[in-house]
């Protein structure tokens, strides 16, 4: 499995930005960092350091992955919030010229 087409795929792969479409629970960030708790660096080093590698790639995959959702969501809450006020001035400056 370790050949060209996964550096590829590594290479290509972007974690920032929304995903369209349905997912199955395996293909979850939460059930990913689930199933890398249990992991140690180390022993996976020990064993090879290729693999340790790819395993490095993944965690910060996931983890920049997870921290851009929270970006995302965090600012569209931050834009709600920016419109009501502005509706809510706009209201204010009317009943005020009214």
């Amino acid at each position: 499995m370790i050949n060209e087409k996964l550096f590829f795929k590594i290479s290509s792969y972007n974690p920032v930005g929304p995903r369209n479409g349905q997912y199955k629970v395996y293909q979850k960030m939460a059930f990913l960092k689930k199933n890398l708790e249990g992991i140690n660096e180390e022993q996976v080093e020990e064993y090879s350091v290729v693999l340790c590698k790819i395993f490095r790639w993944v965690n910060m995959a996931v983890d920049i992955r997870c921290e851009d959702v929270v970006n995302r969501r965090d600012n569209i809450e931050y834009m709600k919030q920016d419109r009501n006020a502005a509706l809510q001035a706009e209201a204010a400056r009317t009943s005020k010229f009214e």
